[in-house]
């Protein structure tokens, strides 16, 4: 750091954090989450977890279009809803990638907490799934919405936590049966 008229200014540049609703950063999660007990199963194993709550965190509309069977849906994140200068610069930062804009849903942790006992079993499964193991080329796993769910229903006190690898998209090519809501 150098030394402004007495003010430490740093020489690196600052997080992009801001806006985001993130408390922790991944490396934060994926440190606590490699250290925990939550692992990771496959879709087949998810599948045959008798009474565990299979959870499905991907966007309301990804969900709406088609979930595995037996699985409810609470989104982590959501589309981006304020109208401010910041929500409407990170909209325009998003789609300049092409990506719709999402926000932390601020209520998530509610709702589980209201839809979902604590000492129920936990499978939380997302698009993708991402990885905690460090693959060549990764220092701090693969991030994914399904781990991140995974770090904050441990840090609000849910103890059997599994994580499901591949996502939906793991399931699907695994045969395992998909359901329209509302189509049932």
């Amino acid at each position: 750091q150098e030394q402004l008229q007495g003010t430490a200014v740093p020489l690196y540049p600052p997080s992009c954090s801001w806006g985001l609703n993130e408390e922790d950063s991944w490396r934060t999660m994926y440190d606590e989450l490699s250290q925990s007990d939550v692992q990771s199963i496959t879709p087949e194993q998810a599948k045959s977890r008798k009474g565990a709550v299979l959870l499905d965190v991907r966007l309301a509309n990804k969900a709406a279009n088609g979930m595995a069977e037996g699985s409810i849906n609470i989104p982590l994140y959501q589309p981006i809803q304020g109208w401010d200068i910041a929500s409407n610069i990170r909209r325009a930062g998003f789609a300049f990638f092409g990506i719709f804009g999402t926000e932390r849903n601020m209520g998530f942790m509610d709702e589980v907490l209201d839809k979902i006992p604590k000492n129920k079993e936990v499978v939380v499964m997302c698009e993708m799934g991402g990885s905690l193991e460090n693959k060549s080329g990764t220092k701090w796993g693969f991030q994914s919405r399904s781990l991140k769910a995974a770090y904050y229903l441990k840090k609000a006190g849910y103890s059997k936590v599994l994580h499901m690898e591949e996502g939906l998209g793991g399931w699907d090519r695994a045969g395992l049966p998909l359901v329209v809501p509302g189509q049932q």
